[in-house]
């Protein structure tokens, strides 16, 4: 065979190769989310709860787990305090970080967040009741700190934040604490023995030497929970469908606070404005027929790299579908108890 003759065949397959890689990325985008259901199970049953677990923590977790999202780890293993699963559920809102242990002290979360697969980055999540809208990135600066959000010298670690994006495929995270003893030759870690050598090299406290750090993977599939939003969105700021899309909304590039869309979830209700004004810090109240008014839990603004456009959603405990409520908004939060709204909105829950 000629030199001429074999660089023609290692074309052709060079051509084959680049035709296998195209139809396998066809049949992953096809059947990539069927694959995942299959191999990404929910959790089979709820956490085994400790006395000191609040109801209102169990309620959530409970919940989640009743309509498949709710997701745990294996048993955590080489933590002196802790041998149980962690716990992750999301509505597509809200998302939930639980797990319980015999002793929280000297152990905690080092980093926590999102990413595209299970050893891909993890993102940080933003604030309680929204996923990030496409186009648009959270305009807070630097990471949110980590502390357990449950009540002091609570035997568990409670944590909520936004959801994950539509395309993220993973919960990563990342524990750091007091590490499992392993007494006699045969029983030793190695990698354990390279870690308390490596933290000796660096230097570490003594306090730290034998501390340990887990990371921990879980798979997740936010097909799961899309059946459970619910939206409405302005029409003149929607897509052709009636959905948002960042094309429709950078095309209508509202130049005032817009309601944008109301989005119904398991656990949370959000309240998106488009067209924010810049350097403002503003607020959303919820007020029904009776007077009553709901201040939001969280609340966050989103920029985009490419349009002038500003977002704030306003995330409120879930509220019924269909119930009728005003839309209050200040542009300065600091004048809500003083002064009349700069904007009202009427809507109802969907």
């Amino acid at each position: 065979m000629t030199l001429y003759q074999q660089a023609r065949k290692l074309m052709r397959l060079r051509i084959y190769l680049i035709v296998g890689i195209v139809l396998l990325g066809v049949v992953a985008s096809t059947v990539g989310g069927d694959l995942a259901r299959l191999f990404i199970r929910p959790c089979a049953a709820p956490p085994d709860y400790r006395a000191d677990v609040p109801a209102h923590v169990r309620e959530r977790l409970d919940l989640l787990h009743a309509h498949g999202l709710l997701y745990c780890s294996p048993p955590v293993e080489g933590m002196a305090t802790m041998s149980e699963p962690i716990y992750w559920g999301s509505d597509g809102l809200t998302s939930v970080l639980f797990f319980q242990a015999d002793d929280l002290a000297g152990l905690g979360v080092t980093r926590y967040g999102f990413g595209g697969g299970v050893t891909g980055t993890a993102f940080v999540p933003g604030e309680p009741g929204a996923a990030p809208p496409d186009g648009f990135r959270d305009a807070a600066a630097g990471r949110p700190a980590l502390s357990n959000q449950a009540p002091p010298g609570s035997g568990f670690y409670y944590r909520v934040h936004g959801a994950p994006a539509a395309a993220d495929a993973a919960v990563n995270v990342t524990l750091v604490g007091p590490a499992r003893q392993v007494e006699g030759l045969g029983s030793r870690d190695v990698f354990r023995d390279l870690e308390l050598a490596w933290n000796w090299l660096r230097r570490k406290p003594s306090r730290v030497l034998g501390d340990t750090t887990v990371r921990i993977a879980i798979g997740i599939v936010p097909d799961r929970w899309e059946p459970h939003v619910r939206r409405t969105v302005t029409p003149e700021l929607a897509g052709a469908g009636g959905e948002p899309t960042f094309r429709a909304l950078t095309a209508a590039a509202p130049d005032q606070p817009t309601l944008y869309q109301v989005v119904g979830g398991l656990l949370t209700t959000t309240v998106w404005v488009a067209g924010v004004v810049s350097g403002t810090n503003p607020v959303v109240y919820l007020v029904d027929d009776a007077g009553g008014a709901r201040q939001p839990q969280a609340s966050a603004r989103w920029t985009s790299a490419i349009s002038d456009q500003i977002l704030a959603h306003f995330a409120f405990e879930q509220l019924p579908p269909a119930t009728a409520v005003e839309a209050r908004y200040w542009a300065d939060r600091r004048a809500a108890e003083t002064a009349p709204p700069d904007h009202v909105w009427p809507i109802a829950i969907p």
